[in-house]
């Protein structure tokens, strides 16, 4: 694997202050499992369960660098590590899940690897980095697509709910999977359930939501029964 390029979603600033300056992150991925294929120009679908066990809740000011490794070796970009910024609210105890698809174009020989999820803060002592870390034992398949690039995708969700319509806008899906959208009422019955297929990792649609007035709640899963994203609304 020879060049990388890094197509992320979010901005690599990391000048921003940091709200602790103590933490201890515990990261544990469920995604890739172990003996799991990696074939190039198929997405690997990464999922990471980011866990706060400090004692001072983080913010959106603290940044969080999710980085990748194969055997030991941080997997590079063009300009450097192949990095992922996570800036969120993790309550103390708490748990984000991060959701990554990591596509390879080119892999030089047919081999057993240890893959590594690894997350780390920018500006804060972790007062345990042995858990900073999260690894599978998986199979990567030679082959070359079209180049020796790879990319690194991560999810976004920028839907909302206007004029009894729910805009689905998602982004770094794997390239053709299914997504269901569902929206609840306030007492948890699902009152809209609809299954949309991403292309090429997007998804823009408009889903009609026939449902009284009110408070309502937004759900979207992808095929693997993952939660990606919930967010509440207002229905009028």
């Amino acid at each position: 694997m020879k060049k990388l390029l890094l197509s992320c979603f979010v901005a690599m600033g990391f000048a921003a202050a940091a709200q602790v300056t103590t933490t201890n992150i515990a990261v544990n991925m469920t995604s890739p499992t172990a003996n799991a294929t990696v074939t190039p120009g198929v997405a690997v679908p990464i999922t990471v369960e980011i866990t706060n066990n400090g004692t001072t809740a983080l913010t959106t000011s603290d940044s969080l660098l999710l980085f990748f490794s194969l055997n030991g070796n941080v997997i590079q970009g063009q300009g450097g590590p192949l990095i992922a910024l996570v800036r969120q609210n993790i309550a103390v105890n708490a748990t984000y899940t991060a959701n990554v698809n990591l596509t390879f174009n080119s892999i030089a020989a047919s081999a057993a690897a240890n893959f590594c999820s690894n997350v780390i803060h920018i500006s804060a002592t972790d007062t345990d980095s042995t858990n900073n870390s999260s690894c599978a034992s998986v199979n990567l398949i030679q082959g070359t697509v079209s180049s020796n690039d790879a990319y690194v995708s991560v999810f976004q969700n920028a839907s909302f709910f206007s004029n009894g319509m729910l805009n689905l806008n998602l982004s770094g899906l794997v390239r053709n999977e299914m997504v269901t959208a569902e929206v609840l009422n306030i007492a948890g019955q699902v009152v809209m359930t609809q299954t949309v297929q991403a292309n090429d990792g997007v998804i823009k649609t408009e889903v009609p939501v026939n449902a009284a007035s009110g408070l309502m709640l937004y759900r979207i899963t992808n095929s693997r029964g993952e939660v990606l994203a919930t967010e509440k609304f207002m229905a009028h």
